[in-house]
């Protein structure tokens, strides 16, 4: 791909571009604030067992939370890397393009339509109880 090329895709990405960087730093926020916060729980003392077992509840929820955060986080930096490289925009499975529309649902998004279906019927075979 030539540098005209790189250029054009980058303009065309651009309001993508920006609702990653806004999405990233909301994140990023957001997982500082629940690393404070889960800091905050697991260091208090809880005498009664009940309350302790909610306060551990509440520490796992808020660790799943995180941890779904900090997921979508990579998502959104290996999208901003594949616009850095140029690649933004095309399924990492076929090389196609994916539909703006897809993109525009959600713009961290690795593969076209027809390829996601067949991830998730691969994964589905892969893990039958889930």
């Amino acid at each position: 791909m030539g540098i005209g090329s790189t250029i054009q895709k980058r303009d065309k990405y651009r309001k993508f571009r920006e609702r990653l960087i806004a999405q990233h730093r909301s994140l990023s926020r957001q997982i500082k604030d629940v690393d404070q916060l889960s800091r905050e729980v697991s260091g208090d003392e809880v005498q009664d067992l009940g309350d302790r077992s909610t306060q551990s509840l509440g520490l796992d929820i808020t660790l799943d939370i995180a941890a779904a955060k900090s997921d979508n986080l990579r998502r959104i930096e290996a999208a901003l890397q594949r616009m850095d490289r140029g690649t933004y925009g095309e399924c990492v499975e076929c090389g196609g393009e994916i539909n703006p529309l897809r993109l525009e649902a959600d713009p961290a998004v690795l593969r076209c339509s027809p390829c996601q279906e067949r991830f998730e019927a691969r994964a589905k075979v892969k893990a039958p109880g889930m």
